[in-house]
């Protein structure tokens, strides 16, 4: 069975400065909060969305070339910026 609570950032790779796109399959995020980690695990960013949105849009604004992550409760997706 697919997990359609899966949060799903577009693009993997996206240059310094430009948007991040975060959606998930369901209706909503499970979890309202986000944090945005490093490759060490440095809390980088941190947040939280409105609740019964599906959909929303991060400018990455100061995060120097590098892997990082994006964690919404149990989930957890990589990107890089270039």
């Amino acid at each position: 069975m697919k997990d359609n609570s899966r949060v799903i950032v577009s693009p993997h790779s996206l240059p310094q400065n430009e948007i991040l796109t975060i959606r998930t399959a369901c209706d909503y995020f499970p979890d309202k909060n986000y944090v945005i980690t490093d490759e060490g695990g440095r809390i980088i960013r941190k947040g939280s969305i409105s609740h019964g949105i599906n959909e929303f849009k991060l400018c990455m604004v100061g995060l120097k070339t590098g892997a990082y992550r994006l964690i919404m409760g149990q989930q957890e997706e990589r990107f890089n910026v270039t």
